[in-house]
């Protein structure tokens, strides 16, 4: 039983969904359907890490049939049919817990039931809740738009010509935003994985679309429009994202941010704040002038200091705080020497780390605390007990550890270490070279340094930082690389 699909599902349960789930389970509706109790009671009695040794199909299947010869496909029908109620338990609660879409529903009932004076009471309530502030933009835009569409058809039966053209051209303003929302983050998406994954995916047909030129004028004319300002921010990363004038556009995605922030949920913050941090990424990622690229981590370490302090630097709809954001936080900060702030980071915001990467992660971050702060050894330590329970580790673990070993004169370990993760990314990028040419340019001048500094060249040394500056060059640990090459210089 350890490996079913309920008792997979029953492992995320928090204590307080299980307890709504045996309440469920045990509702007249649900025992007509088909009654699970007998399993779940069962099963309740591992609850919540399910990693006993009595949870095996013999110690489950004679606690439900005593006295029984064990019928394993009989046991497979029983936590099926458990496994199905979890399923409608998790979507009567997404139903509960969506007030608004309730309400909308009901709206629909009352409309279709001809219930005029329900439909009016209800339809001024759920006016005054329909705001920004209390969806995603994406959300909020999908509920107006199914509000204003029942709104003119109510109209439409009635006959209020005035109120019908009204709503129409509402439910063309939702359903525009939706779209140049979709539209600016579909866009945005593309870029980001073609410079954070080398990864291009082929165009569709009806992917043509969204191809179209921008709607400038749309945007420089909409002043004062409520879903144009909702939507500027996301619209100046996506030109950002384009590539047209990029420090215009940054600053107009930040500013108009800022401007509005107001006007959105919590959950919208955490979606356009990380849209920006992405777009900070990658024009550090192309950028090749080293005073611009510090000008920029300089400018994402503040932005991320206010999400830090507003505390979006993770979803409420997120039970951890993702691995990728966490270490890009650490990396940007430890980029800005904010040594002291970055300590303090990993300390509180580790444990908000899932459980099985929270350890490694810990050790990784303060790894490269202190391999910045110079402290090698201790860096090295920290190192050696991370595991590689994530690929983003593994490659972390690599590259820091060729690092502490140039830095402490372990050349021997350093030529061994060099040798093997040759050998591993030569394999990967046999199937996927794009996606792993900076850590290959990295091994290919990490040999070169551990040549010259046993035997120096000045001339080899000029060519190797000419070539590092060059502005084709993606390298892991540019800066670092070529700090060592002038130092031997």
């Amino acid at each position: 039983m350890k490996n079913t699909n309920i008792v997979a599902l029953l492992k995320t349960f928090s204590r307080k969904e299980f307890n709504e789930f045996a309440a469920f389970i045990s509702s007249p509706a649900q025992i007509r359907k088909r009654d699970v109790r007998k399993l779940f009671d069962t099963l309740k009695n591992h609850y919540p890490d399910f990693d006993r040794e009595n949870l095996t199909d013999e110690k489950i299947f004679a606690s439900l049939f005593p006295g029984k010869k064990i019928d394993k496909p009989k046991l497979s029908i029983a936590a099926f049919h458990l496994y199905d109620a979890a399923c409608d338990f998790l979507v009567n609660s997404h139903a509960r817990n969506s007030k608004t879409q309730s309400m909308i529903a009901l709206l629909e009932e009352f409309l279709n039931r001809g219930l005029r004076m329900q439909f009016e009471k209800l339809a001024k309530k759920l006016e005054s809740e329909l705001n920004p502030t209390a969806f995603s933009l994406s959300g909020y835009f999908e509920n107006l738009y199914k509000f204003y569409d029942l709104l003119m058809t109510y109209h439409s039966r009635n006959q209020n010509f005035h109120e019908i053209t009204f709503y129409y051209s509402r439910k063309t303003e939702c359903i525009t935003a939706l779209f140049l929302l979709k539209r600016f983050r579909l866009s945005m998406n593309k870029v980001f994985m073609r410079d954070s994954y080398s990864a291009m995916p082929e165009e569709s047909p009806l992917e043509k679309v969204l191809s179209q030129p921008a709607t400038d004028s749309v945007f420089a004319e909409g002043k004062g429009n409520e879903f144009i300002e909702l939507l500027r921010p996301v619209y100046s990363a996506a030109k950002c994202f384009e590539g047209e004038d990029p420090d215009r556009w940054i600053e107009e995605a930040v500013s108009s941010y800022y401007r509005n922030e107001a006007m959105y949920s919590r959950e919208e913050k955490v979606y356009i704040t990380r849209e920006i941090l992405n777009l900070y990424l990658s024009l550090i990622i192309n950028e090749t002038d080293s005073a611009r690229r510090k000008l920029l981590y300089r400018k994402e370490f503040e932005f991320i200091k206010m999400l830090v302090d507003q505390q979006l630097c993770f979803s409420i709809k997120d039970k951890y705080v993702n691995l990728a954001m966490f270490r890009n936080i650490v990396f940007t900060a430890i980029e800005n020497e904010e040594f002291d702030w970055a300590e303090q980071f990993i300390t509180e915001y580790s444990e908000k780390l899932k459980p099985s990467l929270r350890t490694s992660m810990l050790n990784m971050s303060l790894a490269e605390l202190e391999f910045e702060r110079r402290n090698f050894e201790k860096s090295l330590g920290y190192l050696s007990v991370v595991k590689f329970e994530s690929p983003i580790l593994k490659n972390d673990v690599r590259f820091l550890q060729l690092k502490i070993y140039y830095e402490l004169g372990y050349l021997e370990q350093a030529h061994y270490s060099h040798q093997n993760a040759v050998r591993i990314f030569r394999k990967k990028a046999s199937s996927d070279p794009g996606d792993n040419s900076d850590y290959l340019n990295f091994l290919d001048f990490y040999l070169r340094l551990l040549k010259l500094s046993l035997s120096p060249d000045s001339y080899e040394l000029n060519n190797a930082i000419n070539e590092l500056n060059r502005h084709d060059c993606d390298t892991e640990s540019k800066n670092w690389l070529e700090e060592k090459f002038r130092a031997l210089l």
